[in-house]
C-alpha cells in the first residue's frame, strides 16, 4: 500500500468521487461539484488530502483540516472513505495514521469528524480510536409529489395577515440592491441558535458569497420573509447537479422576535411547491434531534432518515 498526497488532477478526482459513491450513495456529487468544494475552501486555513492506492489502484481517500468555523483555535477535522471491497484491511488505520503526522506540527487540542449511525465500520472504528459522540442529526426526507398543502393554509394567511412578505431569491434580487449583503447579515444571525458542541465563527461576506457560484446554487429554491425592509427568515435548498430529482435543505430559521407567527411554515410550504414545479422527488435535510425545526419538518409530512453523528477526540490531555 502506497499513501500520497491527493493531486487534484482528473483520474484523482475520478477515483476519489468512485469511492464516496459508492460509500455514500444517496449524495452523489459531480466532479465539477467536488472542484467548486475545493476551490472555496479558505487558502488561509490548513487543509490536506491523501489518497491510499493499492497496484496503483485508488482504495482509500482521507483528509484533516483546520476548522476555521470554530470559535476556540486548535480544532482540526478528519475525515476518511475507504472503498468497500478494501475494507479490514489496515487502509484506513493507516491514513488515520498519516493525517496524524502531517497535524503534528499544529499541535491540536481536538478532532472532529462525523458519520452516519448506518456506517458501522466508521462507528466501530471511531470508538476504537477513542472518539466520543457530541451530537446527533437525524435526517429526514419528504416524498415531494406526494406534498399535500392544505393543512398548511392558515399558517401562510397568518403570515400573510401579519404583513410578513415571502418572496425568492429572484424577486428578492428585483426589490433590493443590496440583497447578497443583507442575506448574508441574516444568515449570521440564524446561525447563532444552530446547535453546535461549541461556539462557532460566522462566515466572511467573501467566503458566504462563493456559495453563488457553486454547481449546487439554486435561486428558485431560496425563499425570503420579510417585514418591510427587514430580513426576518428564510429557507434555503441546494440542487444536486448529479441527481435532479434530489434537493437539500440547508438552513430554515426566523428571527427570535418574529417566532410564533408561521413563517417557517409557510416559508417550507413555499419552497416545497417550488420543489414540486422543478420536478423534483424528494428534498433530504438534517436537524439536530432536538431542534424545534426537526418537529416542524415532521408535521410537513418528512419521513425520519438515519442520523448523522459528530464525534470528537480531546487532544490537550496526555
Amino acid at each position: 500500500m502506497n499513501i500520497r498526497p491527493f493531486d487534484a488532477s482528473e483520474r484523482d478526482c475520478q477515483a476519489v468521487l468512485a469511492i464516496k459513491w459508492l460509500v455514500w450513495p444517496e449524495y452523489r456529487r459531480t466532479i465539477a461539484e467536488f472542484r467548486a468544494m475545493d476551490a472555496a475552501w479558505d487558502r488561509n486555513c490548513f487543509r490536506r488530502q491523501l489518497v491510499a492506492e493499492v497496484d496503483g489502484q485508488v482504495v482509500g481517500f482521507g483528509s484533516c483540516y483546520q476548522a476555521y468555523w470554530v470559535e476556540r483555535p486548535g480544532t482540526y477535522g478528519v475525515w476518511i472513505d475507504v472503498h468497500p471491497d478494501w475494507r479490514r484491511r489496515g487502509i484506513g488505520g493507516a491514513l488515520y495514521a498519516a493525517l496524524l503526522d502531517l497535524l503534528a506540527p499544529h499541535r491540536p487540542r481536538k478532532l472532529i469528524t462525523e458519520t452516519r449511525e448506518d456506517q458501522h465500520g466508521a462507528l466501530h472504528f471511531l470508538r476504537r480510536h477513542e472518539f466520543r459522540q457530541t451530537m446527533r442529526h437525524p435526517e429526514s426526507w419528504l416524498a415531494v409529489q406526494a406534498f399535500d398543502p392544505t393543512p398548511f393554509a392558515r399558517a401562510l394567511a397568518k403570515v400573510q395577515a401579519a404583513g410578513i412578505d415571502l418572496c425568492d431569491l429572484p424577486a428578492l434580487q428585483a426589490r433590493d440592491p443590496d440583497w447578497q449583503r443583507n442575506w448574508w447579515a441574516l444568515n449570521v444571525l440564524l446561525a447563532q441558535d444552530v446547535p453546535a458542541p461549541e461556539p462557532t465563527n460566522p462566515p466572511s461576506f467573501e467566503d458566504f458569497s462563493q456559495h453563488m457560484s457553486s454547481p449546487g446554487f439554486l435561486p428558485e429554491g431560496c425563499w425570503f420573509a420579510l417585514a418591510g425592509d427587514d430580513y426576518v427568515g428564510l429557507t434555503w435548498m441546494n440542487a444536486f447537479p448529479s441527481d435532479p430529482r434530489l434537493l437539500e435543505t440547508a438552513l430554515t430559521g426566523v428571527v427570535r422576535s418574529y417566532r410564533r407567527l408561521g413563517i417557517a411554515t409557510a416559508l417550507k410550504v413555499h419552497a416545497i411547491e417550488f420543489a414540486r414545479r422543478h420536478g423534483a422527488e424528494r428534498i433530504v435535510t438534517r436537524n439536530e434531534e432536538n431542534n424545534p425545526m426537526y418537529e416542524l419538518n415532521l408535521k410537513l409530512g418528512f419521513r425520519p432518515g438515519p442520523a448523522q453523528f459528530e464525534y470528537e477526540k480531546d487532544l490537550s490531555s496526555p
